[in-house]
């Protein structure tokens, strides 16, 4: 019934600019559900919460067929998966362990990068001008790395040094005669009474920040667990920003919309092995299958189905849109603007949530967000149909 207008429809640059909105709305509101109380008030393992998200991505694929789309499948679609499931975990990681604000604006920043190389300088996806398009993505790059500098309360990093810093002459608690494992049990235990060092913003707690400090070793390597969410947050970039190129490979009656489905196939068998491979982990350190089901993470379900549930569908409804934007701009136009998602996230978090303290944070944050608008709006000029 609707196939043949959709089909139509889908080929128009109007199309592709309108999926790019709601999908950069969806992309910077499926985080909501996951910040309500029931949901923080439990320790999410980073798979557990990509599962959350595969499984409803796979579910919601087939609303395609409510709209005419025949289904079908291509294996590029596991390809894809394959990119995403182990990107989104990292990026889950990397907010635990660095923040969200920072990682988001280093996966953004990449993302856009990656996104950029491939659309233009391997698929030759015609731009007006080169060095005006390159330009454009610079100036994307730089509002929405600003906008994540900006986006959180007072640097909890601060209010930890000036906790762990504190002098025996100045320090009642005796917090300098502690250790660095001692301190973070102290914090862990009495929170609420060390929260008259600053502000506890979302973006990571007291005790995480502590936490984050300490140093795994590597052979030879000594890195913190905060570089190490860094180094998520880079490598969830590289491969996000990889994942729609799969999509131009794909026969012309698979993409678009029509890839929906096969990306969210692709998706749950990996996101599936990702748990089997985990599982063999703990099975060859443990030596029995019972003290391997045992270690894996819990997926609290009681507390977690609701939100999950509704982060994974508003999640794959943007990375549906997403693909319709590739299709019609190209990937270095569609999926670029497509991270500018970190609008809507920052608008959230200033208005509904009261995440940005200072009047000064608001000001560069809003600043920033202008430079980002510029940047998409000189990436659409660029853009040649």
């Amino acid at each position: 019934m609707f196939g043949p207008t959709i089909n139509n429809l889908l080929s128009g640059d109007s199309i592709g600019w309108l999926a790019a909105i709601v999908s950069i709305v969806s992309f910077g509101s499926f985080g909501v559900p996951m910040k309500n109380e029931a949901s923080t008030s439990v320790d999410v393992d980073p798979l557990v919460f990509q599962s959350y998200k595969t499984v409803m991505c796979f579910l919601s694929s087939f609303l395609v067929i409510l709209f005419g789309i025949k289904p079908s499948f291509t294996p590029w679609g596991l390809v894809s998966g394959l990119f995403w499931v182990p990107a989104g975990t990292a990026g889950i990681y990397a907010v635990r362990r660095a923040g969200l604000a920072i990682s988001v604006g280093i996966w953004s920043s990449v993302i856009v990068i990656m996104s950029f190389f491939w659309g233009i300088f391997v698929f030759h996806e015609r731009v007006r001008s080169l060095l005006g398009a390159c330009s454009a993505a610079a100036v994307l790059i730089v509002g929405l790395f600003g906008m994540s500098i900006f986006s959180h309360a007072e640097e909890n990093s601060e209010i930890v040094s000036r906790t762990l810093s504190a002098d025996s002459s100045s320090d009642s608690d005796g917090l300098s005669s502690l250790s660095g494992d001692q301190k973070l049990l102290l914090v862990e235990d009495n929170l609420p009474k060390y929260e008259k060092y600053g502000t506890v913003s979302y973006n990571m707690n007291l005790s995480e920040q502590i936490s984050q400090r300490r140093i795994f070793q590597i052979g030879f390597l000594r890195i913190s667990v905060y570089q190490m969410g860094i180094l998520g947050a880079i490598f969830n970039g590289l491969w996000a920003g990889t994942m729609m190129v799969p999509l131009h490979f794909a026969r012309p009656n698979t993409k678009g919309v029509h890839f929906a489905i096969s990306f969210g196939v692709g998706a749950l068998i990996i996101n599936a092995l990702l748990w089997f491979a985990r599982f063999l982990f703990y099975f060859i350190r443990k030596g029995s299958v019972n003290n391997a089901l045992a270690c894996l993470p819990s997926f609290h379900i009681r507390v977690m189905w609701k939100s999950g549930c509704t982060a994974g569908f508003l999640w794959s409804i943007g990375n549906m849109c997403s693909m319709i934007s590739v299709s019609c701009l190209g990937q270095g136009i569609g999926y670029s603007v497509v991270q500018s998602a970190m609008l809507v996230s920052g608008l959230w978090g200033i208005f509904y949530y009261h995440e940005v303290e200072g009047q000064w944070n608001i000001q560069m944050w809003f600043f920033f967000a202008c430079i980002t608008v510029v940047g998409i709006v000189w990436l659409s000029y660029e853009h040649v149909s």
